[in-house]
């Protein structure tokens, strides 16, 4: 079936939803969001982080599912060509950046996972809705992450498609795109100091003429520019001012706003960072939290609710039907995130080995010992005087009576 006709009307509405080439004002300039920092560095802080969660696939019981096609393709290799975290950060930055993020499936002749193939957001070209089922046009010449050069239209069941939080139809939007204005500012206020400071900033005095015949202006305008060339920058600072008669230097009475500049630049950071979802701690600025406290933060009410997307298509798309009917399901370990000093995880492990709830074994490779080499440390102990609070008045007649 034929579709890439029926997007010929739509492409153009994605591609405005996807899209983050702003403009700023009545000018028409494009806004380089790759030049304002604030937006590359929570690009980054979402990308590394999102990434590097291992994902784990559990069974009913929550057991972990051992060498299972997706945990493998997730954590160690996505195709024969793209390890899993060069993959993974090329999805996610997408979807941050541009709202949506898209690999296409491959299955093999049991239909299970076989390898996953990233597909730049550009070279998504429309999504349609035909017969209860979605269509994806992929453009391959904009994709290079295959050798394929064509067009063609692929069932949304042999994509995967992860969405900013928000969506409007079947598409994620670009947090940038809401961040048009804001965005604009920053780049804006950005320039403007850059251009102060290039320039020497802004000279305190002003070169004025008592020369009222106007047949001088184009003398005069020479001499500025020559003595501009031999009085200011750095390298003239603390030379004799040499001075033709007739003129003089007053002192210019200004107050250039370069304060209130930075704190636009400020008040624009924190609009962007708010968009991207990031809390400000990750951005170096001041907090009385904790370490432990920080990453709850960031793991409550930022990667949860991203993960929960990525749970969702995953298991939809990449868990067999009788894996889902068995009730298998995809976790995330952040285990990664939550590090400490040595002293702490030492006394958290002892506390969960000592109450059964790890094996020695366990414990040690957490820690980054070596494991014990015999079935004894593969077991879970814990102490056997626990009783229970119902029977410790008839324990106790008994332990009199004898």
């Amino acid at each position: 079936m034929n579709l890439l006709n029926s997007f010929s009307n739509i492409g153009n509405k994605i591609k405005q939803i996807f899209g983050v080439n702003l403009n700023f004002g009545g000018g028409g300039k494009r806004i380089d969001t790759d030049g304002i920092s604030t937006i590359q560095t929570c690009t980054r802080i979402l990308t590394e982080n999102v990434s590097r969660l291992p994902l784990i696939v559990r069974g009913k019981d929550g057991r972990i599912i051992e060498n299972h096609p997706v945990s493998k393709a997730f954590n160690k290799s996505f195709n024969g060509f793209l390890t899993a975290d060069k993959g993974r950060k090329i999805i996610e930055r997408d979807r941050v950046l541009n709202g949506n993020g898209f690999a296409i499936i491959k299955y093999n002749i049991k239909g299970e996972l076989q390898s996953l193939t990233p597909v730049p957001y550009v070279a998504v070209q429309g999504i349609i809705l035909k017969n209860e089922t979605l269509y994806y046009a992929i453009d391959n010449s904009l994709n290079p992450f295959t050798d394929k050069d064509d067009r063609e239209t692929i069932n949304g069941e042999e994509i995967l498609h992860f969405t900013s939080s928000n969506i409007k139809e079947f598409v994620g939007i670009s947090p940038v795109k809401s961040l048009m204005f804001e965005a604009g500012i920053r780049q804006r206020a950005s320039e403007t100091l850059i251009n102060f400071y290039k320039n020497n900033a802004m000279s305190p005095v002003v070169l004025s003429s008592s020369i009222n015949d106007m047949s001088q202006v184009k003398a005069l305008k020479e001499f500025t520019e020559k003595f501009e060339i031999e009085n200011t920058g750095s390298s003239n600072a603390g030379k004799v001012i040499k001075l033709p008669p007739g003129m003089k230097l007053d002192s210019l009475d200004y107050k250039f706003a370069d304060a209130e500049l930075i704190n636009t630049l400020k008040f624009t950071n924190q609009e962007i960072i708010s968009a991207f979802g990031i809390p400000s701690f990750l951005m170096s600025y001041e907090t009385t939290q904790s370490i432990e406290n920080q990453t709850l933060e960031f793991k409550t009410f930022t990667l949860n609710a991203i993960q929960a997307g990525y749970k969702s298509e995953i298991e939809n798309k990449l868990l067999t039907t009788k894996e889902l009917t068995e009730g298998y399901y995809i976790d995330f370990d952040y285990s990664v995130m939550l590090d400490a000093d040595l002293k702490t995880k030492a006394t958290s492990y002892k506390l969960l080995v000592s109450n059964g709830l790890c094996t020695h074994n366990e414990a040690l490779i957490k820690l980054g010992f070596k494991p014990i080499d015999n079935e004894n440390g593969d077991k879970h102990y814990m102490q056997a005087q626990y009783v229970k609070l119902e029977d410790y008045n008839q324990n106790n007649i008994e332990d009199n009576g004898k």
